[in-house]
């Protein structure tokens, strides 16, 4: 597998808010195929989570936040996905001061190079994703706010990276 390991990136997730967002409320953001595990030397039991306020990103005004890596194969209903239990949580940074994100609100949060996270073999764009006969039945990433019941979205819109764009067939 070491040709499907990468370097470390920094990303950026772009979103709307549609509800508020209270103190202490998080977002989980489902990032299968990311991972800190970026070497083949690494145990797979390694501790490679972040707990809240060590993900260092942007606005750390407004959000902070934890890294969860998932394992390379794990038994969950999207097996079929490297890392498929890895997540990025945010969590409203204004929880200290009681204040509240607003509904309607554009946020732009970007995950810096120092948080060590790569990408395992790659994904295909949005467009390509859909059109794939090799896409899985579930959507490649979700945004869910914790604290709200039903509240999971599909990310519909997407930037490809990697192998994983001609050879998708071939990292799952």
């Amino acid at each position: 597998h070491n040709l499907y390991v990468l370097q470390p990136i920094s990303f950026n997730i772009i979103f709307r808010t549609i509800r508020p967002i209270y103190p202490y409320e998080t977002i989980s953001i489902s990032l299968p195929r990311f991972t800190r595990r970026l070497s083949s030397n690494s145990s797979e039991y390694n501790d490679y989570d972040l707990s809240i306020g060590n993900v260092r990103l942007s606005p750390s005004t407004v959000f902070e936040g934890a890294w969860i890596n998932g394992q390379l194969n794990s038994s969950d209903s999207n097996s079929s996905l490297p890392y498929s239990q890895s997540q990025l949580i945010l969590r409203n940074r204004f929880s200290y001061l009681g204040n509240t994100i607003q509904n309607d609100t554009l946020y732009n949060v970007t995950v810096y190079l120092a948080n060590r996270i790569g990408i395992y073999c790659g994904f295909p764009s949005s467009e390509e994703y859909h059109l794939s006969q090799y896409r899985m039945s579930i959507p490649p990433f979700t945004i869910t706010n914790n604290n709200v019941t039903n509240s999971t979205l599909t990310i519909s819109s997407f930037d490809g990276f990697g192998l994983g764009c001609t050879k998708l067939n071939n990292c799952n």
